[in-house]
């Protein structure tokens, strides 16, 4: 559809605002394809109890980070999409640190343990970047959103909005 748009030949800030959507729907796309292969390489159980440990808390801390992504995009509440800027900002230290912390309580970690942490954290941290990137993009297009609302006619803004 947005691609059919583009092709109308609609204003500049029109054109601006397909390709500004296109960027996020490709990048959800990318972020969904990222999930179903961190999903996979979880469903594979680790052998050590602290790594079974480390997978249930990424597990669990993909999630609020998820809940907390669907409810800026819902919502694009400056001060949610400002929530999870901060939750998503550059945590390669924290992963790293949650990596040699498996590591180092288990000193007798299987070779394909060791892998697999870092496959399973790699493909973590992949993930946070991308809705980091997704959340830099919303924050930009809010204020594109909200001029855009006051000199674009309405039944282009409203296509827009329904893709």
């Amino acid at each position: 559809f947005l691609a059919d748009l583009a092709d109308t030949g609609a204003e500049r800030s029109v054109l601006e605002e397909i390709s500004d959507r296109q960027e996020r729907n490709n990048l959800l796309l990318s972020i969904h394809d990222a999930l179903a292969d961190l999903a996979g390489q979880l469903a594979r159980p680790f052998e050590s109890p602290a790594l079974r440990d480390l997978a249930d808390n990424l597990r669990e801390g993909l999630g609020a980070l998820l809940l907390t992504a669907e409810e800026a995009v819902r919502t694009l509440d400056p001060d949610e999409v400002a929530l999870m800027r901060r939750l998503t900002a550059d945590r390669d230290s924290v992963v790293d640190q949650l990596r040699h912390g498996a590591i180092a309580a288990d000193h007798g970690l299987a070779a394909a343990d060791h892998r697999h942490l870092y496959s399973v954290t790699s493909a973590f941290e992949l993930i946070v970047w991308m809705l980091r990137r997704y959340s830099a993009l919303i924050a930009a297009a809010r204020p594109q959103a909200e001029a855009a609302d006051e000199t674009a006619p309405l039944g282009s803004l409203e296509a827009l909005r329904n893709t």
